[in-house]
């Protein structure tokens, strides 16, 4: 059952949401230390083990980038989920913050949720490429 308009504005709509959004910050303490990992190892390996390092590394710091995009979010709909909030005022706000034009119409909450959708499926692929390749890289390493 797709969640239409009204029930994307109710309070457990948005908790569940903010709650999801939390949970990838969490993950991305586990993406940080395995970066920090990757780097100790990019600095003390040769040959093909420090070129998967320097790969996990970048992949690492692009898991960074979405955790703290989807932090920002989570904060963002924590405003919007208010019981006083109002979108309008919010987009306006948003616009003069970032320099942009104010928008002609107020986004709804359909699109919110899709932007930030978007953006926990490219968290989770990164962070999914980076846990494989670390750990496809220390089996091959103590393997051969």
């Amino acid at each position: 059952m797709p969640l239409n308009d009204a029930d994307l504005a109710h309070p457990t709509a948005g908790g569940t949401l903010i709650a999801l959004l939390e949970s990838c910050g969490r993950l991305g303490w586990l993406a940080l230390a395995i970066l920090l990992h990757a780097a100790l190892l990019l600095a003390l390996a040769n040959g093909w083990l420090q070129g998967a390092m320097a790969c996990v590394l970048l992949l690492g710091l692009a898991v960074q980038y979405f955790v703290a995009r989807l932090a920002l979010d989570a904060a963002l709909f924590r405003t919007l989920y208010r019981p006083e909030a109002d979108a309008r005022v919010f987009d306006a706000a948003m616009a003069r913050l970032f320099g942009g034009p104010e928008p002609e119409a107020v986004r709804s909450l359909a699109s919110r949720w899709q932007g930030t959708q978007r953006l926990i499926r490219q968290f989770a692929v990164a962070l999914a490429l980076q846990l494989t390749l670390w750990l496809a890289a220390l089996l091959a390493a103590i393997w051969y």
